[in-house]
């Protein structure tokens, strides 16, 4: 199958710093509620799929979370794992997947 080129790693830094600022939607409202029906608990595991860059595994981690981030965007595995290091996520075993290499 022959990869499709697309235009995401032309937005992924805007879009990296807007879900990463304050006031986003992702950080003020799906975050605070996502995080309290999920109760994670130390070490659980936590597989998200369509991960992106990152920005709820990261929280995941966090929260004491073993995160396996899948995302079928290339450039957003390098702004996640970025986004990992930037907040020290060492606690956690935390990976991001080319979706496309699952099927072989």
């Amino acid at each position: 199958m022959q990869k499709k080129e697309t235009s995401w790693g032309k937005v992924a830094d805007w879009y990296d710093d807007m879900v990463l600022s304050d006031d986003s939607y992702q950080k003020t409202l799906i975050l605070p509620n996502l995080l309290k029906a999920m109760e994670i608990k130390k070490g659980q595991k936590i597989l998200d799929i369509g991960c992106g860059q990152g920005f709820f595994a990261n929280e995941f981690s966090k929260a004491g979370a073993v995160v396996t981030g899948i995302t079928g965007i290339v450039v957003a595995i390098y702004t996640a794992v970025r986004g990992w290091i930037k907040v020290n996520a060492v606690n956690t075993t935390t990976t991001a997947v080319d979706s496309g290499n699952l099927m072989g």
